[in-house]
């Protein structure tokens, strides 16, 4: 069981990260562009500190307890270092724009920055939890 956790937690997240991130950078309505919607940030957050728990309790010993979490923290370090390695090349594609003058690229540079933050910030809280 715990061996398919962190690859259900890492093809789970990838999906909302993916779509967290997509979202802020070709939000078209004015209102959500200037803040991009982060439920499904919270979504991923519960899911995953959801299903880490659930691991955890199954354990029958300490040793368990740890290899479990252990799992838990490499799926989520491997998430947060795609989404910077994702968030980077887009990052560098629309700072050339901003840089031109493309004010709606500015916004997706600040947009993509916010969001990647929450959702590095999200992660490592889940990690806290469930320490």
């Amino acid at each position: 069981m715990a061996i398919h956790l962190g690859e259900g937690l890492a093809f789970g997240a990838a999906g909302v990260l993916g779509g967290l991130i997509l979202s802020a950078l070709m939000e078209e309505d004015e209102a959500k562009k200037e803040k991009p919607n982060t439920d499904g940030l919270q979504d991923l957050a519960d899911l995953v500190k959801h299903e880490a728990k659930m691991a955890l309790a199954d354990c029958k010993s300490e040793e368990e307890r740890q290899a479990v979490y252990a799992q838990v923290r490499s799926a989520i370090e491997e998430l947060q270092g795609v989404m910077d390695e994702k968030s980077e090349a887009i990052l560098a594609l629309q700072e050339q724009k901003a840089e031109a003058g493309d004010e709606e690229a500015r916004t997706h540079v600040e947009n993509l920055r916010q969001t990647t933050a929450s959702v590095r910030t999200a992660l490592d809280d889940v990690l806290k939890a469930l320490a």
